[in-house]
């Protein structure tokens, strides 16, 4: 029996870019967390552009980012406020009550959608 061929780091850092934006794609999970070799980042996020994703990235040590991917734009505001970056208070507070109340990522996003009006911007260190 021969035995299977042996893996690249960065083969299979790419391999689960494309089953993490599958994940995401289908709402299977809301956002993806993916940690990289900064060699990997630019073709991560070219397959991030051509699954029409929307991705924020943040210096994960010396050698590697974390790449966080995500399909409706409500979760930057989220994903921000868990990274002390400024974000809308408003529409993560709606997450928060969509969540407990049972709501999916798509009917929160048609929500704060509609009522784009309200946007309070904090820095998440208040």
């Amino acid at each position: 029996m021969t035995s299977p061929l042996p893996l690249n780091g960065y083969s299979w850092n790419i391999g689960r870019v494309s089953s993490e934006l599958y994940l995401v794609n289908r709402d299977v999970r809301p956002v993806a967390e993916i940690i990289l070799r900064h060699d990997a980042l630019p073709e991560a996020l070219c397959m991030v552009a051509e699954a029409s994703l929307r991705e924020l990235h943040y210096t994960h040590g010396r050698s590697h980012v974390v790449v966080f991917v995500y399909k409706y734009r409500h979760l930057e505001h989220v994903i921000r406020s868990i990274h002390g970056d400024r974000f809308s208070v408003d529409v993560v507070t709606s997450w928060l009550r969509g969540k407990m109340l049972g709501y999916s990522e798509g009917a929160i996003s048609e929500w704060l959608n509609e009522h784009e009006n309200k946007k309070e911007v904090r820095d998440g260190r208040d």
